[in-house]
């Protein structure tokens, strides 16, 4: 198979967020599922909340940790990368919009994906913000499914957000658990420094099958989301 072939059937993994048409049988990289995942009219538990804008990095410059019923996961949030992205994720951590809120979709080597309150990869904080120009992703060989290509990738530990389509992002995020190609159309917003392999023990859990959005089949709930003081 062709590099350009095999890296134009990789979109259909691309991730999903809110506002997607529906979800795709396949498994999605980034929204999670295959496709974006949410329907022409997101849904949200919080319709008071609003896109604060791109706040002053000393605001934003943060460590978030996740903690799940898995473990925890720290994220070192970085303005730099994705001033939106990262202004609007510090934002709902403050508002405890996160909290309880599941990982909906999982997919070994590639990412988890969650944020969604509704936790059925259709939904959102009630609104929907422009996309960060994503900066020059490194270049790798990678092998999947047989074919070895040359490609720009997401790397582990890399955190961005998940969409249906340009400028539709809302609460939706994913972490890298492997090196993947991916076009730079997922606003990157900060990385993992602590509890990597936690990510990556989610990504390995039980799931449904791909057609089922790879659904983890016992829920892996983010308990409680918070600001590292």
């Amino acid at each position: 198979m062709k590099p350009t072939i095999f890296f134009s059937a990789i979109l259909g993994l691309a991730l999903l967020g809110q506002g997607c048409p529906s979800p795709e049988p396949t498994p999605a990289p980034v929204q999670p599922t295959p496709a974006p995942i949410s329907d022409s009219s997101p849904t949200t538990s919080m319709p008071s909340l609003s896109f604060p804008g791109a706040r002053p990095a000393a605001e934003v410059e943060k460590k978030v940790r996740i903690k799940t019923n898995q473990g925890d996961i720290v994220i070192q949030v970085d303005p730099a990368a994705g001033p939106l992205a990262a202004s609007n994720f510090v934002y709902l951590v403050e508002q405890g919009f996160y909290n309880g809120t599941i990982f909906h979709r999982v997919i070994p080597d590639f990412m988890i994906q969650g944020g969604d309150p509704t936790g059925t990869g259709r939904g959102g904080p009630g609104y929907m913000f422009d996309n960060d120009p994503v900066g020059e992703l490194p270049t790798k060989s990678i092998t999947i499914q047989g074919t070895t290509l040359e490609a720009p990738v997401y790397e582990k530990g890399v955190v961005a957000m998940a969409n249906a389509g340009p400028d539709t992002n809302g609460s939706q995020f994913f972490i890298m658990v492997g090196d993947y190609p991916l076009p730079p159309n997922y606003s990157i917003f900060g990385h993992v420094i602590e509890g990597q392999e936690v990510a990556d023990k989610i990504s390995l859990v039980e799931r449904l099958a791909p057609g089922q959005l790879d659904r983890p089949v016992s829920e892996v709930k983010m308990e409680r989301v918070t600001i590292e003081e």
